[in-house]
């Protein structure tokens, strides 16, 4: 069954094991990467940065992520447009909504 884009906003997903976003020069290869293709959401896992925050970055896009306090290991995120409401619930769950 097909769905009309004009009732339902599509949302355009995946997944990315990241394996280090730590400092500037990963994230924009990251963002280089992801701006090749036309997404909105892009779940990240190993994000390795460390505690929790938003980073709006110049791209127009926001990283989301959650990671441990006390050492760069683990952690997962999203990177995600600006009509993307992120929420985070803990350390290993989140939850998004479309603006």
């Amino acid at each position: 069954m097909k769905i009309s884009s004009k009732s339902t906003p599509l949302l355009n997903f995946c997944t990315f094991n990241a394996q280090l976003l730590l400092d500037a020069g990963q994230l924009a290869d990251f963002e280089d990467q992801a701006a090749r293709i036309n997404l909105d959401v892009i779940g990240l896992a190993e994000v390795r940065r460390r505690g929790a925050a938003r980073l709006d970055l110049s791209s127009g896009y926001s990283l989301f992520y959650s990671g441990e306090m006390d050492q760069s290991q683990n952690g997962v995120g999203f990177y995600t447009t600006q009509r993307v409401v992120v929420c985070r619930t803990s350390e290993r769950c989140y939850f998004f909504t479309l603006r």
